[in-house]
């Protein structure tokens, strides 16, 4: 509502607070707001709005972008793709493996909380999450399972 000025008015820093907040619980549609907010408007838009089967394609050519989209698809089981906690975490994994800094806190979140069938791991959230804090040069030679 802040970010869109609904019903209050625009305030993206009000905004920021509860969309962190609520990605931090691993809440997926604000996971994308922030990412949309935080500079990646065109390329979120364009993976966002593929149908499954180009998604599909795109992340199978390890565009981690798309592999992330489709985790979320796969988390939720919206946007034509059946709910499948296995292929989420695949497919998060796989985003977060190849640099993608949200899907790195998503899966930070996913072991915090235990989400997706996965027990809950202390040691493999904080893992991802310092993995999500360093310079993405940094990262290059390091993946985490």
């Amino acid at each position: 509502m802040y970010h869109e000025g609904y019903n209050v008015e625009p305030d993206s820093g009000v905004a920021r607070t509860w969309l962190s907040r609520a990605a931090q619980q691993a809440h997926s549609g604000a996971i994308n707001l922030l990412a949309v907010i935080e500079g990646f408007v065109n390329e979120t838009t364009k993976v966002y709005q593929q149908s499954a089967e180009v998604l599909i394609a795109r992340a199978r050519q390890g565009d981690p972008q798309a592999e992330y989209e489709l985790g979320l698809r796969y988390e939720s089981g919206a946007w034509d793709v059946n709910k499948d906690d296995k292929q989420a975490m695949l497919w998060i994994t796989k985003a977060a493996n190849a640099g993608n800094r949200i899907a790195m806190k998503t899966l930070a979140d996913i072991y915090r909380h235990g989400d997706l069938g996965v027990p809950a791991n202390s040691s493999k959230a904080a893992e991802w999450e310092k993995k999500a804090s360093l310079e993405p040069s940094e990262n290059r030679a390091r993946t985490l399972p």
